[in-house]
């Protein structure tokens, strides 16, 4: 398309080094002018069309193909009597049911993933009705580690251990275990939201949405806001490929955010009502 030279690639690194400050100094002062440049917002339009409709830039549409088109409908009106409590109860009816699932304290899961060559192995243990227990590890040595007995708790990584605050303990004291989703029920029925042609149910829950399809009834995504370093982030966990444990369904392919990291765990055993004890949450 540019009619490079064909060692233009060979010779690209050496010409890029050869460059001084100066030149690229000067390059910067003739081309980089403030009058001709772009912002640039990345993100689901759902997210920020809101702030940026305040402004006072033009907002052109565009479909699939890059013909313009009119601004299309970022979400669906929410059924008449439908509440955050109808969405969780028709997810609990549609991995099996109330009573099956409230007779499940305790979990018990190995998950394992690979990142640049490594194996990791996730271990999480839960029970009734907010203690948990998570560790990830390195062939066979544990990397990460993160424990709430349901009163304290910690996170240990590295050598380094760091006591909860305040607030996080808080936080988790609302969590309900094993199946978080029950504490959803007292959040907000947000709105509908389309992601590649599926139906979503969006329930915000503190700092956490929920995405539940609306036909299966089932969760495929947690999007939790975190407070970074350089400001909030959105951290997504995936759920898909569910399989039934004693009558309950639980999903055996996990896709966890990790930094610049996307891990995808793949269950390997899940246990209910055993393998799990008060040491597991010390």
């Amino acid at each position: 398309m540019y009619n490079l030279p064909d060692d233009f690639y060979e010779n690209y690194l050496k010409n890029i080094n050869a460059d001084t400050i100066d030149e690229v100094q000067n390059a910067a002062i003739k081309y980089f002018k403030g009058n001709k440049a772009r912002i640039v917002i990345t993100g689901k339009g759902i997210d920020v069309l809101k702030n940026l409709e305040k402004t006072d830039y033009v907002i052109k549409y565009f479909d699939d193909k890059g013909n313009p088109t009119v601004k299309p409908p970022m979400t669906m009106p929410i059924p008449a009597g439908m509440t955050a409590a109808t969405v969780v109860d028709k997810y609990i009816e549609a991995i099996g049911g109330k009573e099956k699932v409230m007779a499940i304290k305790t979990t018990m899961m190995v998950a394992n993933a690979t990142v640049q060559g490594m194996a990791l192995t996730m271990t999480s243990k839960s029970a009734a009705p907010n203690k948990t227990s998570q560790e990830i590890a390195v062939a066979g040595n544990v990397m990460q580690k993160a424990v709430f007995n349901g009163t304290t708790g910690y996170q240990e990584a590295r050598g380094q251990k760091i006591e909860m605050k305040a607030e996080q303990i808080e936080e988790a004291k609302s969590n309900l275990v094993p199946f978080s989703d029950l504490a959803y029920k007292t959040g907000k029925l947000e709105r509908i939201e389309p992601i590649d042609g599926v139906n979503y149910y969006v329930i915000k829950f503190n700092d956490t949405e929920a995405f539940y399809d609306l036909k299966t009834g089932l969760k495929a995504k947690e999007v939790k806001t975190v407070k970074g370093p350089t400001g909030e982030m959105k951290v997504p966990t995936t759920f898909s490929n569910y399989k039934a444990v004693e009558g309950v369904l639980f999903p055996y392919s996990i896709g966890v955010k990790s930094g610049p990291m996307d891990l995808k765990f793949e269950v390997k055993e899940i246990k209910v009502n055993e393998g799990v004890t008060d040491e597991d949450f010390k």
